[in-house]
C-alpha cells in the first residue's frame, strides 16, 4: 500500500472503491500513505487475507507468507513522518492471517511491532529484511536485539526465521574475501 518513491497519489496505493469511500491519505516527502485506522481499509485488508487463505493455505507451492500490507513496503514501519498503524489495526491484520492460514507458515517483519501479541503465543516466525547487514548490529533496531528484547529468540521452534539478503549487497555475499 505504500512504496516510497512510487506511491505518489492515492490511486497508486489502493483500489478506487476505497478512495471513493472516503479513505484519507497522509503525504510525506516521496509519497502518500493511507489512514491505517480507516474502517473500510481494515475491512478490505482482512477480506483480502481471508480470500488468500481460502485459496492458498496448505498450497504445497508456498512455503511461507510474509505478513505484509502495513507500512512502507508492507514491512510494518513508517518513516517517522506519518502515523503508523495502531496496535489495534496491527492486531486485526495479524488475527486475520492466523485465522486464514492454519497450515502455511507465516512470518512477520518485527517481533516488537506485533499488534500487542507475544511471539510465544503465536506460530508466527520472523524475517530479517536486511539479513547479514543489520542482523547482529549492536543497536536497538538490529534484528537479533529486537528478538532478544521481546523474548523471541526461541521462536524458531514455532515458526520459521528467515531473511532477505540486502539487495544492494547480494553480488558480494558469496565472494571469498
Amino acid at each position: 500500500l505504500v512504496y516510497p518513491g512510487t506511491t505518489q497519489k492515492p490511486s497508486d496505493a489502493v483500489p478506487d472503491f476505497l478512495i471513493n469511500g472516503g479513505l484519507a491519505f497522509n503525504s510525506f516527502p516521496g509519497g502518500v500513505s493511507p489512514d491505517w485506522e480507516d474502517a473500510n481499509l481494515v475491512k478490505a485488508m482482512v477480506q483480502l487475507i481471508e480470500a488468500m487463505g481460502k485459496r492458498y493455505d496448505a498450497d504445497p507451492r508456498i512455503a511461507n507468507i510474509n505478513v505484509g500490507l502495513l507500512g512502507h513496503w508492507g514491512e510494518w514501519h513508517g518513516n517517522g513522518q506519518v502515523e503508523f498503524a495502531s496496535i489495534e489495526t496491527q492486531k486485526q491484520v495479524l488475527d486475520a492471517y492466523q485465522r486464514s492460514f492454519k497450515v502455511t507458515q507465516l512470518s512477520a517483519r518485527y517481533p516488537d511491532v506485533f499488534g500487542g501479541l507475544k511471539a510465544a503465543d503465536t506460530r508466527f516466525g520472523y524475517h530479517d529484511d536486511s539479513f547479514v547487514q543489520d542482523t547482529t548490529l549492536d543497536v536497538d533496531w538490529g534484528f537479533v536485539n529486537r528478538m532478544k528484547k521481546v523474548g523471541a529468540t526461541e521462536q524458531w521452534k514455532n515458526g520459521a526465521i528467515g531473511g532477505e539478503f540486502r539487495p544492494e549487497l547480494q553480488a558480494c555475499y558469496f565472494d571469498d574475501d
